[in-house]
């Protein structure tokens, strides 16, 4: 099937220096908190994985900062973006729910850990059908400038039922402008993704192309010794894909160097994407990002 685009770009929270905590509690006896209470005890920072776990698209087996399995259960999840966002638009999957649940949101413009700053409500739309391409079939477009973090609670009077968010993307773009390695569409004069590359519905067999490059952004510092690599987050998409640096002449599986990339706008050498369906792929959606990163900044 088609899906309507994406309204922007994910924003690679797991791996940009955001910051992500949450905290698990088995209450027992039936209580909710309060919109902004703070949890009874010291927020647990995420590890990679977890952070990982957040941000792939598998909705379907996600665990990450869901309760055990407990009647009454309650989880905090707090999210600080690395620099103010603006967010095009919101994915926030719930780990499947049962029972009654109790939510709120909040969102800042000015926290720098979860915990300080000015926070208010925010009506916030979640999925709970755990469909296989509910990622991309239920997001949410919003229009929000300068966003510093985001907190989400969840409490399930169920019996013995998990409750938590197996997912949380974001979609946007930096505030005060493009990161320092960007991605850019070398098939339409080096401009810059608004939204990701979609190969749309694809055969098995078929083979997609798209070209692209990586621009340094930095006013004064080259990016030395540049990366270039596939990461899948839903499925093994990250094994159909090789590139080519040489026109198509021939394709290698990442990563791959791109060398170095000069300050105020430099461009990498264009980078050919071929994507390679399986004949014997299965069937169902299919998800995975491009990641460009600087051995060194000099």
């Amino acid at each position: 099937m088609a899906y309507d685009l994406a309204p922007g770009r994910r924003i690679p929270i797991d791996i940009d220096g955001s910051m992500i905590k949450y905290y698990k509690k088995a209450q027992g006896t039936y209580s909710t908190d309060a919109e902004g209470t703070a949890p009874p005890g010291g927020m647990t920072t995420a590890t990679q994985t977890e952070r990982a776990a957040v941000t792939e698209a598998d909705v379907t087996t996600g665990t990450y900062v869901s309760t055990s399995s407990f009647s009454n259960a309650a989880c905090w999840i707090y999210v600080v973006f690395s620099e103010a966002m603006d967010l095009d638009g919101i994915f926030a999957q719930l780990m499947r729910p049962h029972g009654t649940l109790t939510k709120w949101a909040q969102i800042s413009y000015d926290t720098t850990n979860g915990e300080d700053g000015t926070w208010s409500s925010y009506s916030l739309t979640d999925v709970d059908d755990s469909e296989s391409d509910s990622w991309r079939e239920d997001v949410t477009d919003v229009a929000l400038i300068a966003v510093t973090g985001m907190r989400f609670y969840v409490f399930n009077s169920g019996l013995g039922a998990s409750v938590g968010y197996s997912e949380l993307h974001f979609y946007g773009e930096p505030n005060g402008g493009r990161g320092r390695l960007e991605i850019v569409d070398a098939d339409a004069s080096d401009v810059a993704f608004t939204a990701p590359i979609d190969f749309g519905d694809t055969p098995r067999g078929q083979i997609s192309t798209h070209s692209v490059k990586v621009k340094n952004n930095h006013a004064t510092e080259r990016a030395d010794t540049v990366s270039f690599d596939v990461e899948a987050l839903l499925a093994t998409a990250d094994d159909w894909v090789t590139f080519s640096t040489n026109g198509g002449t021939s394709y290698t599986a990442g990563p791959i160097s791109l060398g170095n990339i000069a300050a105020s706008g430099g461009l990498s050498t264009t980078i050919i994407v071929k994507q390679v369906v399986p004949e014997d792929a299965d069937i169902g959606p299919f998800d995975a990002r491009l990641v460009a990163e600087a051995t060194s900044w000099t």
